[in-house]
């Protein structure tokens, strides 16, 4: 995330999983020092997110009911009713996007 986003990616690495940044240049790059306030990079047309600190989860309730009844030796009747309900969906616009 800007302005301190980081990513590493690392394909068989020389030292397996016992020392993975053996041979990565400059060694183990983690932690990630901050930089200073005046050299913090934000890129422009960037995306940033702000998460509420209340978020809820989101969960799905889904439901079916059926029903069968046999009305004379060859005929039958059934009904089904499928159903679902998403709550505390996340989502976002966009609200101030850049030129």
């Amino acid at each position: 995330m800007a302005p301190w986003g980081n990513s590493v990616t690392l394909t068989n690495p020389i030292g397996g999983f016992s020392d993975p940044y053996l041979g990565y240049p400059g060694g183990n790059p983690f932690p990630k020092p901050f930089p200073p306030k005046s050299d913090a990079f934000f890129p422009t047309s960037g995306t940033y997110f702000v998460s509420p600190v209340n978020l809820k989860p989101s969960y799905t309730q889904t439901w079916n009911l059926s029903i069968e009844k046999q009305l004379f030796k060859n005929w039958v009747i059934s009904s089904s009713h499928l159903g679902s309900h998403t709550l505390h969906n996340g989502g976002g616009n966009e609200q101030n996007p850049a030129t």
